[in-house]
């Protein structure tokens, strides 16, 4: 039986409506060598009293618990706290409102864990369109590369980080804060981690309808992090990003999924 901890990261904020089934996901997990980071920042309504109603189910269910509530600097500080509260061998990032698929994730994650070492494991996402009640899985290329990267992304909730990458590479990016998770990838890809799929759906991500300024921002910060980390970057990405964002913020609007 593998050995291997996994640190499961919950940053959250006012998160009452949301914070219960995130934490439900956590305790129902088959795998038993995982602990539960939560940095909650400092929430004005019922979000700590409900994370602290869960303390006892913690116990009963022999899961640590690790948990504080102070202000932050957004969510990009509360992953760095948390990464240094963590003590996993493996992090992966589900913030209140994500769900683990399923009871069996980890236990799957680390059932298709190579021999050969790797640092970053990756699996496949399942899409949940809130406003159109459908859902999608995307699926992940076995091989990710440099021209995946300036094309696209791996979703935040579908990756499992060595811990020792945050430590040698450095933690989240402030400066970013939405793509930050993206430059952290392509800080570690770019270092010579290595990479690898597993055939598992590790989360639903739920697209409850993406702000027109975030969205746009989202976009803005990839560049600049492209630009950033690989100081040359072709007009084939910078179309294909501004490409993108018309298309999507197009499809939105017609679609009336934007929020104000």
């Amino acid at each position: 039986m593998s050995t291997d901890k996994i640190s499961i990261i919950t940053a959250c904020y006012n998160a009452e409506s949301t914070i219960r089934e995130t934490l439900e996901s956590v305790l129902c997990q088959t795998y038993a060598q995982i602990e539960h980071v939560i940095v909650d920042g400092a929430s004005k309504d019922r979000t700590v009293s409900i994370i602290k109603s869960f303390e006892e189910k913690y116990r009963q269910r022999n899961v640590k618990l690790v948990f504080i509530s102070e202000k932050d600097r957004g969510i990009q500080d509360a992953y760095n706290k948390a990464i240094r509260m963590a003590s996993g061998d493996w992090l992966i990032f589900i913030n209140s409102g994500d769900m683990l698929y399923d009871s069996n994730v980890l236990m799957n994650v680390i059932h298709f864990k190579p021999e050969k070492t790797v640092d970053v494991l990756y699996g496949d996402i399942e899409l949940f369109f809130h406003k159109r009640n459908e859902r999608r899985i995307l699926t992940y290329p076995d091989v990710i590369d440099i021209a995946f990267l300036k094309r696209q992304t791996i979703c935040h909730q579908a990756l499992f980080f060595k811990r020792h990458l945050f430590l040698d590479y450095g933690e989240y990016d402030c400066t970013f804060r939405i793509a930050s998770d993206f430059d952290r990838i392509l800080v570690f890809f770019l270092a010579g981690a290595v990479y690898h799929h597993v055939p598992v759906v590790i989360s639903v991500f739920v697209d409850d309808g993406v702000s027109t300024i975030n969205f746009k921002k989202s976009i803005l910060e990839r560049i600049a992090i492209l630009e950033n980390r690989l100081k040359k970057v072709g007009f084939a990405t910078y179309a294909r990003h501004y490409i993108f964002l018309v298309l999507i913020s197009l499809k939105r609007l017609l679609t009336g999924s934007f929020r104000k």
